[in-house]
């Protein structure tokens, strides 16, 4: 057996791709983009299920014509 190859793709195991595993790390602690409210334009909106991005106040007074 040659080094480094039986330990790193065990027979039958599946391949692990190390591109996919760095790009994982590198998003952690990572906090997502926040939203814009589409009234006031405050950060910190919603997406609504009615897909309005909307902030808590405005979402308030909210009624959806869609």
């Amino acid at each position: 057996m040659t080094c480094g190859s039986g330990a790193d793709d065990p027979p039958g195991a599946p391949k692990i791709s190390g591109a996919g595993s760095l790009l994982n790390k590198s998003r952690l602690g990572k906090a997502p983009p926040s939203l814009v409210c589409q009234e006031c334009e405050g950060e910190g909106a919603v997406q609504l299920p009615c897909l309005h991005v909307l902030c808590r106040s405005c979402a308030k007074e909210h009624i959806c014509d869609a």
